[in-house]
C-alpha cells in the first residue's frame, strides 16, 4: 500500500502490548492503532483511526498483493457497499462431520476470498452494529447485514504467507518480479 499512489492514510494495528510500535511509523503510515480482541474489534479500531469514505482492509500476511489489484477492488468497492478480491476454487471441496464425508459442495459456485476487502467505511460500521462477531472476514458482515458485496478475480500470487512452503514460494514471486 506505500506503493500505491491512490493510498492517502495507512492506518496499521498491533497486538498485544501498549498499542505502540517499538519503530516509528514508515513514510504514508498515518496512524498505528492498538488491535482488539478480536480481528474485528482490530479492523474497528483502524477505521476509526482515518475519515476516507472506503477503506481497504488488508492482512499483512498477504504482502504480494499489487497495486492493480487494489485499483480493481477498489473501483467495484464503488458501485456497492464493498468488494473483495476471490480467486475460484480449483481443489474439490469437502464438507465433514468427524472423519464422514456429509457434503461436496459445487466448487463452481465457490471462491478463496483474499485481501484487501474494500468497504465503504459507514457501510461497515452499520453491518458491525448489526452483527454478532462470529463472521470471519468482512465481507461477510456485510452480506449478513443484506449489504451488496462484490467479487473481483484475484490473484494466485497474492497467496498468504501462513506455512513454511507460503514463504518459499513468496519469495520465488518476488524474485520473479524483481523485487527479492
Amino acid at each position: 500500500f506505500l506503493n500505491h499512489p491512490p493510498t492517502t492514510h495507512i492506518s496499521t494495528r498491533k497486538t498485544g502490548g501498549s498499542g505502540r510500535c517499538e519503530k516509528e511509523p514508515g513514510a504514508g503510515l498515518a496512524a498505528v492503532v492498538a488491535g482488539g480482541a478480536r480481528r474485528r474489534d482490530s479492523v474497528e479500531a483502524g477505521l476509526r483511526a482515518v475519515t476516507s469514505g472506503y477503506v481497504a482492509i488488508h492482512d499483512g500476511a498477504r504482502p504480494l498483493v499489487t497495486p492493480a489489484l487494489i485499483d480493481a477492488c477498489v473501483a467495484e468497492a464503488e458501485r456497492a457497499a464493498g468488494a473483495i478480491l476471490a480467486e475460484p476454487v480449483t481443489d474439490t471441496i469437502k464438507e465433514v462431520e468427524g472423519a464422514t464425508i456429509v457434503a461436496s459442495p459445487d466448487r463452481g459456485r465457490l471462491r478463496a476470498a483474499q485481501t484487501p476487502q474494500v468497504v465503504r467505511r459507514e457501510a461497515w460500521l452499520e453491518a458491525a452494529a448489526l452483527s454478532e462477531g462470529d463472521e470471519t472476514d468482512d465481507a461477510a458482515m456485510l452480506a449478513r447485514a443484506g449489504l451488496e458485496v462484490r467479487v473481483v478475480e484475484g490473484d494466485p500470487a497474492n497467496l498468504k504467507v501462513t506455512r513454511p512452503i507460503d514463504l518459499t514460494l513468496a519469495r520465488a514471486l518476488l524474485a520473479e518480479r524483481g523485487e527479492g
